[in-house]
């Protein structure tokens, strides 16, 4: 008996089994990520075949289902953002405008000063667009003490006022007569700049205010304003005793100076300044040893030094010096600023100065300091009538001149000019472009 030989291959209904089957894996490969935004999934077959079902039952509907994704079977859609990181910047910068001091005697008060009441807002309004610095310091050779009579030494509150009206927000208040009203005087006048919202430095009332040097956060940078002065009057010197004079003020020394930047940045400052009362009154030049000292505060530390006293400008430099370990840092230093406003007019030299712009850089790395965008604005002080009543204001020489100026004052603002850009002349800073704005962050 013959055995018929079993026949192999695959039947039709296998074929056509197989055939669903592809159609729907390659459905699911096209379906799934329409329904949850082409996001690359992995599944159990429990929730593949939850899925397919809901996927099927939704070909009929007319419009698209909104896919919830907090349902079990998408937990794995949901994406976490990833974290932005915040990098924190490696340099910070202020800008910086600089003039030199402010003298108002009682010639200049009644001048200003009608039936109205006093008018010495007019004296810095010309340089509004000109001073508009995160950090802008002048130097006040004034007391400004509300109980004591005027004088030629002691003004009223609104000539504080008129300082701050005019763009400065610092003042030091270190020369040689602020102490001829005492320790109290001091006090007095350290109130009245600050009721007006500038702040007063470069002094001291208490041993207290010695040990604590004034830091300011400008633009995130912590600035300390120290100030230095060897020099008071004869009325000064018999208002304080041997145990004020020694916290009072502090003299421009080297010892001084390391031991005050050393207490600085243990407080936390970053870009040191000071004002430095210094100098013989009148030189057009500092002497040798002012540029000896200067480089040597430099090199202690001091970023910043502002020089007054002798009524002139004088010239600018940069160090570079080497701080911590080896690290290369720029120190600015203005040997004298001159006077922004004066009623001494002796000679050409004492009505002329300057605002002295910079922008100044701290790196948080290095701990070192730079400046750039260094410039100035040269300054004059005019004296003239208006209406028939002697007045006073402060004018950009560079400028065009306003209606009042006559032709002969505007020869000696132009002396004045052509004086300070000889001063200026072989410095590292230019004169500021006529239509240029100097401005804060």
């Amino acid at each position: 008996m013959i055995k018929r030989r079993r026949r192999r291959g695959i039947s039709l209904g296998t074929v056509v089994m197989l055939t669903l089957t592809g159609l729907v894996i390659l459905g699911c490969f096209w379906l799934f990520p329409k329904l949850i935004g082409n996001v690359d999934l992995q599944f159990d077959a429990r929730q593949l075949a939850v899925s397919i079902d809901q996927s099927f039952r939704s070909t009929n509907d007319s419009t698209v289902r909104r896919v919830n994704i907090n349902t079990p079977a998408l937990a794995a859609a949901q994406i976490t953002p990833s974290p932005v990181l915040v990098t924190a910047p490696e340099k910070l910068s202020f800008s910086l405008t600089a003039t030199g001091s402010i003298n108002i005697n009682k010639a200049v008060q009644k001048a200003l000063t009608d039936r109205s009441g006093y008018r010495f807002s007019i004296l810095f309004e010309s340089l509004k667009s000109e001073i508009n610095a995160d950090l802008s310091i002048a130097t006040l050779e004034n007391t400004s003490i509300e109980t004591e009579k005027l004088t030629d030494n002691n003004i009223p509150i609104a000539a504080v006022s008129a300082i701050a009206e005019g763009g400065i927000n610092c003042l030091s208040l270190g020369y040689d007569g602020i102490f001829n009203g005492g320790i109290s005087g001091l006090q007095a006048t350290q109130e009245a700049v600050n009721s007006v919202g500038m702040t007063s430095y470069g002094v001291y009332a208490s041993p207290r205010e010695r040990s604590n040097p004034r830091i300011l956060e400008v633009g995130g940078v912590s600035v300390a304003l120290l100030g230095y002065q060897s020099d008071l009057s004869t009325t000064g010197k018999k208002k304080l005793s041997k145990e004020e004079q020694a916290f009072a003020l502090a003299p421009p020394t080297l010892p001084t100076v390391v031991a005050d930047v050393a207490s600085a940045r243990a407080l936390g400052a970053q870009v040191i300044i000071a004002s430095l009362s210094w100098g013989k009154k009148g030189a057009s030049s500092p002497s040798q040893s002012q540029r000896e000292l200067a480089l040597a505060f430099a090199q202690a530390g001091v970023d910043i030094i502002l020089g007054t006293h002798s009524g002139t400008v004088q010239t600018i430099e940069l160090f570079d010096v080497y701080r911590g370990e080896g690290q290369q840092s720029q120190a600015l230093c203005a040997y004298s600023l001159g006077n922004l406003f004066t009623y001494d007019r002796d000679n050409r030299s004492l009505i002329s100065g300057i605002l002295l712009h910079a922008n100044v850089t701290y790196d948080l790395t290095s701990r070192t300091v730079s400046f750039d965008r260094l410039a100035y604005s040269p300054t004059y002080v005019w004296r003239g009538k208006e209406d028939g009543k002697t007045l006073y204001r402060v004018l950009i020489s560079d400028m065009p001149p306003p209606s009042f100026v006559q032709e002969d004052q505007l020869d000696v603002m132009n002396r004045c000019l052509a004086l300070v850009q000889e001063t200026m002349a072989g410095t590292p800073i230019r004169l500021r472009k006529a239509d240029e704005v100097v401005t804060g962050r």
